[in-house]
């Protein structure tokens, strides 16, 4: 019978309950992942690992294996010592941890002792001699111990020992629990005196360690230490996870007010040290915060502001917000008491600079004549006004800041007051205010004032800010002048001398407020910047809400200032001409897409509609400011929305050539708004004496924005001026001189051979092309049928929606505006028959705007082109969305290109001839045609439309002149039906218009009929 492997003895289940036990507390610990933790966590993994090492090799029956076994269980066994160690010092705050070298020392002889059994002759210097013997139903191994084996044996019990010693001493600690240490000094000890009984053979069973089933004890105690939730509290895990990885400085003191611990910041800033622990706070806290401390009984948290400033280095002065608060046990009984500080040196200095720069802002307002003051609004709450006031007024400022609202209006001229209130309330919340009234002091004397305010928006609200001045001198001297106008030669001539210098002084003391503003700007700004900046720093740190609350709102009400001094200060620029315009290359569209997304949003929130025309017209590329040309156009454009309720806003480009590569750029601005009268027109353009300066911060928000607009311009080489008719709308024009860039218009070459190269694969396509201008309807069919296409063609969408239905075409052009129904309608019908819901449909309209654009998509077309028709550009869409079509008859060859003689007055025909693919035939047969039935009647049927207040036909009427005026080459004429066709969209006055147009459709009509016959 074959013996057996493995033996089943009693002694196995103290190892295998120890072993589970402090596996668990090892995985229980791991999980920190902690410095502090990780020496506990691994001391109890290798003592559960040893154990069940040691149950094998107990329960081995046979020696190679039991042999094996006990080599296996040295590898962790060795490691136990060194872990202990580092336990023992991480629990009672010895030591912040091995360094490198100090663990690689530690460890070595572990590192030798658990390599032995691979090294065999190393491993007789370890143990040697094992032979098997049985006590009882218990197989023992034996061996001879050799001079490593008690190398390793001392310097684990070293360790151990030493382990034993610092617990001992930690049993006199404040900070930690006497119970807990106790445990874990037992823990500890206990094994490792069985273990020494065990080698002194002194055990009642020879060859069996009781020191193993001894750690089921080390266990229960570290077990009952952790689940008491005591030791992990004293621990050093809890102190680095809470204390050392916070920010700022904590204490924590015994119940006596006693240093008990610390953590890494407080040691940094308040130079706390180990030597102190123990020692009464007061003894090492700075004397300045011994009131915090003095007759603290645990019961209320306290809190104070104090600093730290080291000797003779007043630079490092620190201030800290102090709170000193009690900690309780679950049960209300005192543990100690809570040291925390809080550092705001920045915080202190941030309000120090505020409160720099609002004393110097009062010292500018303060020591100015005029009488500042500043106000929220719509309460009219007075916050703060100069003391020139009662210099002026006669009253003291204490009495306008009680009731600011009656007090104003009991000291306004009776005359006076029945209108005033209504006025600057009217202007006011159109953004600002301009008033010149009377006030009767109490003595009696009548003071003329000048009252200038603006409604301004400072991130929590709004507020008025206004600088009233005395003029009563300047009326006197003019009522004075007026009344001797008719005097004596010499007395004229000395009372304008008195004039002008009353004048003079006046400018003067203008220049002066601009200086004071100016001044006041620059002196806010910097320490604003500061508090901006040092804000973000402190919100970027560990903040309670309230302190963040604080910072919040101190940052919303600098960034309100800052931004209106940074608009004061962009003005000043101007004036003083230090503002440089940038020279660069750049596109149209891309400064009308900024536009755009400035003032496109507002314009559909009011209704309004947004025209861009002439676009097409300007060269590519350009080359100037294009941030300052933007800013003039948003200024523009946006005033153009605010004051328009209903109709549009439209925005025309014309570039004239110049020489030397320079050209101007023609831009007007219209609207339907509620204009301007003739009065309020000759100020407009004048800083402060705005007509209406209702813009927002979006668009200026200063009320400079026009006399800044014209400066811009004026600098970019041109003039800003305005039209307007009250109540009817405004236009403003201005030209800015711009240089072509590198990506300027160049004259079509090879056209022909490139339609033809682009028509190959079309050939034999079947294209429905719906087009109400016969004459437009006629060029587009001949330059395809001519390349192999077949064009079948319908007047209007009606007519289309037939056609698709009898015969599904490969494609359809479709112009957008035509009568019965149009393009939009018939598109939308289309597509929501599934069977055309893949049809690819082409809009052609006159229209360039990017909102034209968006409209044909919206309605469900594929592409979008612009009239006239680029041929090139129309066949690329035709091979993009139709693709090979089945091949048709081949195409004429084009006729060859017309020459510069072919031009005539007032129809440019080297425009014209590539429009029609260069077939003089067609385009001149084209032209008579257009003169024969276009012309005649045009001018007729306008103003028939017009009378009869029919403005959807006129428009439509001057949009197809228009369309086909340009298509063969009649620009001029185009330019004039385009300006027809806006005037209509209003509704406005036609005439002048219309004659104009007259005019040019007798020189187009003289100059088609001067064409020779071919």
């Amino acid at each position: 019978m074959n013996s057996p492997i493995l033996v089943y003895t009693p002694y196995l289940w103290p190892l295998w309950v120890a072993a589970g036990l402090l596996g668990a507390l090892g995985l229980y610990a791991w999980r920190y992942r902690e410095t502090a933790a990780l020496p506990f966590a691994l001391l109890t993994l290798l003592a559960a690992a040893t154990n069940l090492l040691y149950s094998l090799e107990a329960a081995a029956a046979a020696l190679p294996l039991k042999v094996l076994a006990s080599e296996w269980r040295f590898a962790p066994c060795a490691f136990l010592p060194p872990m202990v160690l580092a336990t023992a010092r991480s629990y009672t705050g010895s030591g912040r941890g091995f360094s490198p070298l100090g663990w690689a020392a530690l460890l070595c002889v572990p590192t030798l002792t658990a390599l032995a059994p691979l090294v065999p002759a190393f491993h007789a210097l370890f143990r040697d001699g094992f032979h098997l013997e049985w006590r009882g139903v218990q197989p023992v191994l034996l061996w001879e111990n050799g001079p490593w084996f008690m190398v390793h044996y001392l310097y684990g019990s070293l360790l151990v020992w030493t382990s034993c010693a610092l617990l001992l001493a930690a049993l006199r600690s404040p900070r930690l629990k006497r119970g807990d240490t106790l445990l874990f000094l037992l823990g500890i000890a206990l094994p490792d005196a069985v273990d020494i009984l065990f080698q002194l053979r002194l055990l009642p069973v020879r060859g069996f360690n009781f020191a193993f089933p001894a750690t089921l004890f080390t266990g229960l105690c570290f077990g009952w230490a952790l689940l008491r939730g005591r030791a992990f509290e004293a621990m050093p895990l809890a102190r680095r996870i809470v204390l050392d990885n916070l920010g700022d400085p904590l204490l924590i003191l015994d119940p006596g007010l006693r240093l008990a611990d610390g953590n890494r910041a407080a040691r940094a800033h308040w130079t706390i040290g180990a030597a102190d622990l123990g020692r009464p706070a007061g003894e090492c806290l700075p004397a300045a915060w011994t009131d915090l401390l003095d007759g603290y009984d645990g019961r209320e948290p306290r809190r104070k502001e104090a600093a730290i400033e080291p000797d003779r280095h007043p630079e490092r002065r620190r201030v800290y917000r102090l709170a000193l608060s009690p900690i309780l046990e679950p049960g209300g009984g005192l543990l100690g008491h809570l040291l925390y500080g809080h550092e705001i040196t920045a915080h202190k200095a941030a309000e120090t600079a505020l409160r720099d720069s609002e004393q110097r802002f009062r010292q500018l307002a303060d020591n100015t004549t005029d009488v500042f003051w500043v106000a929220e609004w719509p309460e009219v709450k007075l916050l703060y006004i100069s003391p020139a006031f009662e210099s002026i007024w006669g009253v003291p400022r204490q009495a306008l800041y009680r009731d600011p609202r009656r007090r104003w209006r009991a000291s306004v001229h009776p005359g006076d007051r029945p209108w005033l209130w209504r006025r600057w309330r009217e202007q006011v919340e159109r953004g600002q205010s301009e008033l010149e009234y009377r006030i009767v002091r109490p003595d009696g004397g009548v003071r003329w004032i000048e009252d200038r305010s603006r409604l301004i928006a400072d991130g929590r609200g709004f507020r008025i800010v206004g600088i009233a001045r005395d003029i009563t001198r300047a009326k006197q001297l003019s009522e004075e002048l007026e009344r001797h106008r008719h005097h004596l030669e010499d007395l004229v001539a000395e009372r304008t001398a008195q004039l002008e210098e009353a004048r003079r002084q006046a400018e003067s003391a203008n220049a002066a407020k601009g200086s004071f503003l100016a001044n006041m700007s620059h002196e806010i700004r910097t320490p604003i910047s500061a508090v901006l900046g040092l804000a973000d720093l402190c919100l970027q740190t560990g903040l309670s809400e309230r302190q963040r609350g604080y910072l919040l709102k101190i940052k919303g009400a600098s960034t309100g200032l800052l931004g209106i001094i940074n608009d004061i200060l962009d003005f000043s620029k101007i004036e003083a001409g230090k503002l440089e315009l940038e020279e660069i290359e750049f596109g149209l569209d891309e400064v009308l897409e900024r536009l755009a997304a400035v003032v496109a949003e507002k314009a559909r929130e009011r209704g309004l509609e947004l025209v861009f025309d002439g676009v097409e017209r300007v060269s590519p590329r350009l080359v100037g400011d294009p941030l300052r040309l933007g800013q003039v156009l948003i200024n523009l454009v946006g005033n153009a929305v605010k004051f328009s309720a209903r109709g549009t806003v439209a925005v025309d480009f014309r570039e004239e050539a110049g020489d030397g590569g320079v050209s101007i750029l023609h831009v007007a601005v219209s609207d339907q708004g509620i204009g301007l009268t003739p009065a309020q027109l000759d100020g407009l353009f004048s800083p402060f004496s705005q007509a209406d300066c209702s813009t927002t911060r979006r668009y200026g928000g200063t009320g400079l924005g026009l006399a800044i607009s014209r400066r811009l311009v004026e600098m970019m080489g041109g003039t800003l001026s305005a039209e307007s008719e009250y109540g009817r709308g405004s236009v403003f024009r201005f030209g800015v001189r711009l240089r072509t860039g590198r990506g300027g218009v160049l004259p079509p070459a090879g056209a022909a051979i490139d339609a033809d190269a682009l028509a190959a694969p079309l050939r034999g396509a079947d294209i429905l092309l719906v087009e109400d201008n016969i004459i437009n309807r006629e060029v587009l069919v001949e330059l395809l049928d001519g390349r192999g296409l077949r064009v079948r063609s319908a007047e209007n969408g009606l007519q289309a929606l037939r056609a698709v239905a009898a015969r599904k075409p490969d494609a359809v052009l479709m112009d957008c505006q035509m009568p019965v129904m149009d393009g939009y309608e018939a598109c939308r019908a289309l597509r929501a028959n599934p069977a055309y819901r893949d049809l690819p449909i082409i809009a052609l309209t006159a229209n360039a705007l990017d909102s034209d654009r968006e409209r044909c998509l919206a309605a469900g077309m594929n592409a979008y082109l612009v009239k006239p028709v680029d041929l090139e550009a129309l066949l690329r869409a035709l091979v993009q969305w139709v693709g090979p079509a089945r091949t048709g008859p081949e195409a004429a060859p084009p006729a060859a290109p017309a020459t510069a003689a072919d031009s005539v007055p007032a129809i440019d025909m080297e425009a014209g001839l590539p429009r029609v693919d260069h077939n003089r035939e067609l385009y001149l047969r084209l032209l008579r045609k257009f003169r024969n039935e276009h012309l005649p009647g045009f001018e007729a049927a306008f103003r028939a439309a017009a009378a009869a207040g029919n403005w959807e036909t006129a428009r439509r009427s001057a949009h197809s002149l228009k369309g086909t005026a340009r298509t063969l080459g009649a620009e001029r004429l185009g330019d004039r039906a385009a300006e027809l066709e806006v005037l209509a969209r209003q509704a406005g006055p036609v005439e002048e218009a219309l004659a104009g147009l007259a005019v040019e459709l007798d020189r187009v009509a003289a100059a088609i009929d001067a064409l020779p016959e071919e």
